[in-house]
Formats: structure tokens, C-alpha cells, sequence
């Protein structure tokens, strides 16, 4: 332990911050250059990004029911001009944007945090799993989450220092594309510049602080065209369509017509996002994860009251897209839930440590020393998990590898039947590995209906099912595969998942002769 406190040193700090960071950028980059395929969700970005053009992207619907801000639009569509349309275009900017929050979160900390709780809050920030996975996912959620970070780093900046012309350039144009990039940042980045020039306005320093006029307008600027975007270029059935869904699936709204159940989603939805962040979906399930959620749900009420005696007004701005996810929620306006909400629970880690050191400072003998708190915090929290049960990269629906083999094995007069969910698989990669004769399978909400439609590929010797996007609620894959293998012909052939995934990670194909019918 002597040892132990020994390197961990004040001075020793910037040194294990630069570690931290330095680990959680490796990992970030294995997800980003190790993953599988774009999966289901992915594609439909991709795919409505390939067929459209930048004017397009910007007055048009998206199809599949999708919703982006057009800023994140348009730098897909940007990498996918400079490198072309494959996984790496789609995945760079969301991985990019996952580095940043790094030293962006690091600089919001040490606003509020010092020696070892500043390390601890790094650590689980850099450790969360959540913001892991979608380091390498070609969706805007990473994004959501460090442009968050960059608006309250920079309104922090902004009410302790005096910028020069070109840090107010700087912060008033990445700030706009930030706030255009991300939905979440409208109502943000609003509150935010007027909150701070109240703040000037009522300590008499506004006339000292001008450049607050040159951001405000721009920020508000950004604000209003992608706000015009939302409410012109996204239709009300897909509107319609999401809140349902959100509602619905993922209880992202509080309930309406009972006030005692509206008041107690409230501290419950607190705990299952702070969870979600820590640990994805794995989060319920591990017992170490959730814990920590608890806890530092727990010491955060002293950390909050700690940090408000300190600075009020930089606990707020702290707070600010918790605070905004929460109102939002609340009107129904947009969910707090899951991977939508990424952007508003980092607070929370910074609010858990520094209630763990007020109540070092309060009672010095209840709390473990802060190099035991680094040491728990280690080994509760993800990285120990990659270790143990997901070791990465994230490996899900490697689609274009299966359909790669499936080239090589399929002969002249094969069909090929794809499962409707894997419709987008098969446009995408299908080109690629030149795939273009196929049937892909009509939606269907029953399995009945799967099973009529494929009963005239009866007479067929070789008929291939690939498939995608098996899911709890329609796991209609495995009756296809037992119908076509069991009842109507036999198995012949397959090309399972080359890393083992199943269900909802799975990608695969198998062939089966139906020249005989066995009805």
C-alpha cells in the first residue's frame, strides 16, 4: 500500500490520467478496427446515406423509420466520400468523436474533482461499456455524448477565462456543429448561452465578456436550423412511430395519469441509464455493475450537495444535460432511455467520487483511502469485464463474411431466399461480393405467413436461407430453418457464424434441398 500511495502522488496524477485515457482509447479503437459487419441498424443509416445526396439528406425523410440529426448525417456522408462505402467510412466519425470525449470529460472533471477521485471518475468514464460499444458503431449516439461534453466543457472555459479571438472562433464554430450534429444539444446549448450571459449580466461583467454575443448567435443559429430540420425533414408517422416505440419497449417516458408513479420513474430511470452507461445491456445482469450504479447513485447526494456549495452555477452547467434529459422526457418530447440517452449520465460519475471525497474530508474514518477507492473501482467496474466475459471487439451480425462463403459455395441455378430482416445485409454487402440474385422474404408478423411464402420454393434442389436480426419477439429464423430442413426438404450444406454468434449476433446461411417435399 506504502508503494501504491507512493505513485499515486498528486504530481503523479496527470501521468495515470494520460493512462487511463491512453487504455481507453485502445479499447475504443479495437471495437472501431475489430468489428464485425455493420449490423441491422447500422445499415439502415448506411444504406439511406448512400442513396441520397447532402441536399437530400437535409430536406428529405429518411427511410426504415430512421431519425438523425443532419450534422451526423452529413459527416457520414463525408467519410463516405473520402474512403468509400465500407465499414470503416461509416464507423471513423463515430469513433473519432468517442476519442474526444476522453480528454473532454478529464477537463469537465478537474473542474470539480482532484488527486485520486479525479483518476476514479476517468476510470469509470473511460471504462463504461456503453460508450465502448458505440465507439464503433455507425449511429450518432457517441456523438450525442461528446457533443454534450464539448458544450458544457466549453461553457465551463468560458465562466472561469477570457477567450481570445480565435479560442471564441474555435468554440463558436465547433460548438455549431456539435448542437447540428446532435438533437439533445439544441435545448442544451440554449440553456447553456443564456445561462451564462445571465450569469455575466448579474455579476455586472457582461460588457467585459462580449464574445458571448458571437457564440450565442451562432450556437443559436445551429440551434434553429437543426431544430427546423426535426420538425420539417422527420414526418409525424415516424415521429408517431419512435415515441410509441420509446414508450412502449423501453419505458423511456414517465407514465402519465398516476403522479405517484410519474414521481417514481424519475430515481428508477436515474439508475437504469446510469447502469445502461456503466454497463450496456450486461449491466442488470452483473452484479458487480449494477452495484456500482447503486452506489454511486447513492453518494451522489452528497457529492451534489458538495458540488453546489462549492460553485453553484458549475454544478448546473455540470448537471445541464442530465437536467435537459430529464425535462425532455418529462413533456414527452424525446426518451430518456438506453443508448438515447448516453449523453446525460457522465454527471453522475463526477457527483458519485466527489461525494466519496467530501465524506473523506467529512469523516475521514468511514471511507477507504482513495487508492483502495481507485483499486475497487478497478475491479468493479468494465475493464475487468472485457477480461472475463466480452472480450473485444463487439462481434455482431458479421453479415459480409457469411455472404463472401456464400459466393464461393453457391452454384449457377441456387436460390437464394433472405429473411426479410436481413433485406439491408443483402443491398449493402450483396454488390460487394457479387451477390445480385435474390429474393428477399416480405415482411410478415407471424411465422405463418414466412412459411406459405417460402412453400413455392418447393421443387427447388438448392435453395440457400441467409439471415439476420433474430429477435425475442420474432425469432422467425429458427422455425424457417426447421420448417424448410425438417418438414418440407433436408439440411445439405450451411455457413454458420464465423465467431460463434447466435440469436440477435447472429449471421448465417444454410442450404437445403426441397426437390423432394416431404408434404
Amino acid at each position: 500500500m506504502i508503494i501504491l500511495q507512493t505513485y499515486f502522488k498528486p504530481r503523479h496524477i496527470n501521468f495515470w490520467t494520460a493512462v487511463v485515457i491512453l487504455i481507453g482509447a485502445v479499447l475504443r479503437s479495437i471495437q472501431f478496427f475489430g468489428a464485425t459487419s455493420l449490423w441491422f441498424d447500422e445499415l439502415t443509416s448506411a444504406l439511406n446515406i448512400q442513396s441520397r445526396s447532402f441536399s437530400q439528406l437535409a430536406t428529405q425523410q429518411l427511410d426504415y423509420n430512421q431519425v438523425a440529426p443532419v450534422g451526423f448525417l452529413y459527416l457520414e456522408k463525408i467519410s463516405a466520400l473520402i474512403f468509400g462505402e465500407n465499414d470503416f467510412a461509416y464507423r471513423f466519425f463515430p469513433w473519432l468523436l468517442s476519442l474526444i470525449s476522453l480528454p473532454l470529460f478529464l477537463q469537465i472533471s478537474k473542474k470539480f474533482l482532484s488527486g485520486a477521485y479525479l483518476l476514479g471518475s476517468l476510470i469509470l468514464f473511460s471504462g463504461s461499456y456503453a460508450a465502448f460499444i458505440y465507439s464503433g458503431q455507425a449511429k450518432q449516439y457517441s456523438g450525442d455524448l461528446t457533443a454534450c461534453l464539448l458544450l458544457v466543457w466549453i461553457t465551463l472555459f468560458l465562466l472561469d477565462k477570457k477567450p481570445n479571438k480565435w479560442l471564441i472562433f474555435f468554440f463558436a464554430i465547433t460548438g455549431s456543429v456539435a448542437i447540428l450534429s446532435c438533437f439533445q444539444a439544441v435545448p442544451l446549448s440554449l440553456f447553456l448561452i443564456a445561462f451564462l450571459g445571465v450569469n455575466f449580466l448579474r455579476s455586472k461583467v457582461l460588457n467585459e465578456h462580449k464574445f458571448i454575443i458571437v457564440i450565442a448567435f451562432v450556437w443559436s443559429l445551429a440551434a434553429l436550423l437543426n431544430y427546423y430540420y426535426s420538425q420539417t425533414a422527420i414526418g409525424n408517422t415516424v415521429k408517431s412511430a419512435m415515441s410509441d416505440y420509446w414508450a412502449n419497449s423501453n419505458n423511456g417516458f414517465p407514465p402519465s395519469g398516476n403522479i405517484q408513479k410519474f414521481v417514481l420513474w424519475f430515481p428508477q430511470k436515474l439508475l437504469e441509464e446510469l447502469t445502461f452507461f456503466n454497463g450496456w445491456w450486461y449491466g442488470g445482469q452483473v452484479k458487480p455493475i449494477s452495484l456500482l450504479s447503486w452506489v454511486l447513485l447513492l453518494i451522489s447526494i452528497p457529492g451534489i450537495i458538495y458540488l453546489i456549495s462549492k460553485s453553484s452555477i458549475k454544478a448546473l452547467i455540470l448537471f445541464s444535460p442530465l437536467i435537459i434529459a430529464l425535462l425532455l422526457a418529462g413533456f414527452r418530447i424525446m426518451p430518456f432511455a438506453n443508448r438515447v440517452s448516453l449523453y446525460a449520465s457522465f454527471p453522475l460519475l463526477i457527483s458519485g467520487l466527489a461525494g466519496l471525497q467530501v465524506i473523506k474530508e467529512w469523516k475521514p474514518k468511514i471511507i477507504l483511502s482513495p487508492i483502495i477507492t481507485i483499486f475497487v473501482l478497478l475491479i468493479s467496474s468494465i475493464p475487468l469485464y472485457y477480461l472475463i466475459k466480452s472480450k473485444p471487439p463487439m462481434l455482431a451480425q458479421p453479415t459480409q463474411p457469411v455472404l463472401r462463403e456464400l459466393k464461393e459455395q453457391m452454384k449457377q441455378n441456387d436460390v437464394l431466399f433472405v429473411y426479410h430482416k436481413a433485406r439491408h445485409a443483402i443491398r449493402f454487402y450483396g454488390p460487394k461480393e457479387g451477390i445480385t440474385n435474390y429474393q428477399i422474404a416480405n415482411s410478415h408478423d407471424d411465422i405463418t405467413s414466412y412459411l406459405r411464402e417460402i412453400d413455392k420454393l418447393k421443387g427447388n434442389k438448392r435453395v440457400w436461407f441467409f439471415y439476420t436480426q433474430w429477435t425475442e419477439t420474432q425469432p422467425f429464423p429458427d422455425s424457417i430453418k426447421q420448417y424448410m430442413g425438417n418438414v418440407i426438404g433436408k439440411e445439405i450444406g450451411q455457413i454458420k457464424d464465423p465467431y460463434g454468434g447466435t440469436e440477435d449476433f447472429e449471421a448465417a446461411a444454410y442450404l437445403y434441398d426441397l426437390s423432394d417435399p416431404k408434404e
